[in-house]
């Protein structure tokens, strides 16, 4: 198995789901014209979910920042399965750059 660049914590009831090492992907995000931060990856998971998962939608929360993208709520098996598609696009760069290119242009942070 690879490194975890989506980690999961738990705060109380909570979880967060959090990424704050962004390099592996500069490249596929900056050849897109995108620099790849937490905004930018709240984007394509966002677009993923509502894609390939919609029953997840409501069951999570987005709070990225420049330098980190966070998914919040309580349940943390669809917030642990998010983190294993984010780590899996983190380093299948041909995944990432198609997903990137199937988000509208509104839908970016």
């Amino acid at each position: 198995m690879g490194k975890t660049y989506f980690k999961l914590h738990e705060i109380g009831n909570n979880y967060s789901l959090l990424l704050t090492d962004f390099h592996p992907a500069d490249k596929v995000f900056n050849d897109a014209g995108h620099e790849g931060g937490g905004y930018d990856w709240a984007s394509v998971l966002k677009y993923y979910v509502n894609k390939n998962h919609p029953d997840w939608i409501g069951r999570f929360g987005f709070d990225p920042e420049a330098s980190m993208f966070c998914a919040y709520g309580n349940d943390a098996k669809v917030l642990e399965q998010l983190g294993e598609i984010g780590n899996r696009l983190m380093i299948d760069a041909k995944e990432l750059t198609a997903i990137i290119k199937e988000v509208p242009s509104g839908e970016w942070e």
